[in-house]
């Protein structure tokens, strides 16, 4: 009995499948354009027109029944003409925009075809399906971006978008190591690429484009890959020589931009500088960004930024110590250039005096010292000299007042009359004694400095006597010799 429900359950889940129960979701409605299948029409169970590398021709592939989120749809294809194939695409849906999905073939590479396929022969009265391990059997992750893309029809533009900063740019591009002269415009409008080709590398091999405008319609970023999916332009397509969708792989490092592309998607294992055929190398170069260093430039850098500085300090200090040293020399220069001018002077003063010439700093300094003890000696002398020189002149002045007064000598006369003390009194302030007739010698007479003139010099000061009495005994003579006015008295005459 159970048997029998068990059986009755599996038969209705048929039935319901056969009847429709698997549909696409609503958005899917429409034309849309594809990355590896060409533009095909969804409907509610099915989807038209749509192309695969199993067959030359587009076929229709039902949607047999969903599991987990997974749209299971298989096409069968007569192989010759004698058996069917059933060919089955597992697709999962990812919504970016109502008119842009992303879809991913949840099945392992066919690698007869290079799809995400899976087949199997069957019996035209076949009608069992696949089961969804079988019909999904990837059993490897999916790479990142291997993805494929649908974009509705009639909103291709409404769904570009902002292009990498990598292609950004203007750049000069290389195809295949041989092309040159090609240049790569993302500069022009911030969602579109613009490539502008020699016209030697102008061939549907290395192009996949006519009119080389691009637009912006998705890219995932993987470590330090980018992924872009791009739109052509081309008003029709013929996915054999040109493509409706490309591929890139980018990488970038300052000026120096390595990029594949290879038509519909990106191939599992495609990088930046390696891609399957039809795929195309190119190496680019930004003609606004500088370049990246180098290894041996870094080091260089690293070593010019240290010993430059060393070497300038270094520098520095040699100047100073330098500088320093011609200073001093150039001082020690300028005090003997004055020295030996002082010497010289000292030289010819003492040129004159000198009996011979001196020919070294040492006997010009003996010299002066010898000159300076003569002088001092000589000074010394004369002040001995003229002390005994006041001496006796005074002596001998004392003597002569004697002898001149007294017609009689020294011996006739122990001492000097009253009058000639009264007179040495009169002239010696010093002396205090009281004279004969009770009176005190008027001690300031004379002044000290007069005395001491009389007494030091004597001739000098009787002769300054002598000229004033002389004086005025011309000026009596003078008067006497004058003429009489009229009416003076002649008894005065």
């Amino acid at each position: 009995m159970s048997d029998l429900v068990w059986m009755l359950c599996l038969l209705l889940v048929y039935i319901c499948k056969a009847d429709g129960a698997c549909e696409f979701p609503s958005d899917l409605r429409g034309e849309w354009y594809t990355t590896s299948n060409g533009l095909v029409t969804f409907n509610n169970q099915s989807v038209t027109n749509f192309k695969s590398s199993i067959h030359s021709s587009a076929q229709t592939f039902n949607c047999e029944y969903t599991d987990n989120g997974r749209y299971i749809t298989r096409a069968r294809i007569p192989i010759l003409s004698t058996s069917l194939y059933d060919v089955y695409f597992c697709m999962s849906f990812t919504k970016i925009t109502e008119t842009k999905y992303l879809v991913q073939y949840n099945a392992d590479i066919a690698g007869f075809v290079k799809e995400r396929v899976v087949g199997r022969t069957v019996l035209a009265s076949s009608t069992t399906l696949l089961p969804a391990a079988e019909a999904c059997n990837v059993t490897t992750a999916i790479p990142t971006g291997s993805h494929e893309l649908y974009v509705k029809k009639g909103y291709e533009a409404s769904n570009t978008i902002t292009c990498p900063d990598s292609v950004v740019s203007t750049l000069d591009m290389t195809l295949n190591s041989d092309c040159t002269g090609n240049v790569l415009y993302g500069m022009s409008y911030p969602t579109y690429l613009i490539h502008s080709y020699n016209t030697s590398c102008i061939t549907t091999e290395k192009t996949f484009t006519t009119s080389g405008n691009l637009s912006c319609m998705y890219y995932v970023v993987s470590g330090s890959a980018t992924f872009l999916t791009v739109y052509n332009q081309d008003s029709t397509t013929d996915e054999t020589t040109t493509y409706r969708f490309l591929c890139y792989s980018i990488t970038s490092n300052s000026d120096q931009v390595h990029l594949t592309y290879h038509p519909k998607i990106c191939q599992h294992n495609q990088t930046s500088t390696y891609v399957t055929s039809p795929g195309v190398v190119a190496y680019l170069v930004d003609r606004y960004k500088d370049a990246a260093p180098s290894d041996d430039s870094i080091l260089v850098a690293v070593l010019v930024g240290t010993l430059v500085p060393l070497l300038l300090l270094l520098g520095m200090i040699f100047v100073l110590v330098y500088w320093k040293i011609k200073i001093r020399q150039r001082i020690n220069h300028e005090l003997e250039l004055t020295a030996r001018r002082n010497w010289k002077k000292l030289a010819q003063n003492f040129t004159v005096a000198s009996k011979h010439k001196m020919e070294t700093v040492e006997e010009y300094a003996n010299h002066a010292k010898l000159v300076k003890k003569k002088k001092k000696k000589k000074k010394e002398r004369d002040q001995t000299d003229e002390n005994i020189s006041v001496i006796s002149h005074t002596d001998s002045r004392r003597r002569s007042v004697w002898w001149d007064d007294f017609s009689n000598s020294i011996e006739e006369h122990q001492e000097p009359p009253v009058w000639q003390k009264r007179w040495e009194m009169f002239n010696d302030p010093l002396n205090k004694e009281v004279v004969d007739d009770g009176r005190r010698s008027p001690g300031t007479a004379r002044s000290v400095t007069s005395v001491r003139n009389i007494w030091m010099k004597p001739e000098s000061h009787e002769q300054a006597e002598v000229d004033s009495v002389w004086e005025k005994v011309a000026v009596q003579l003078t008067n006497l010799r004058k003429p009489a006015k009229p009416g003076e008295n002649q008894q005065h005459r």
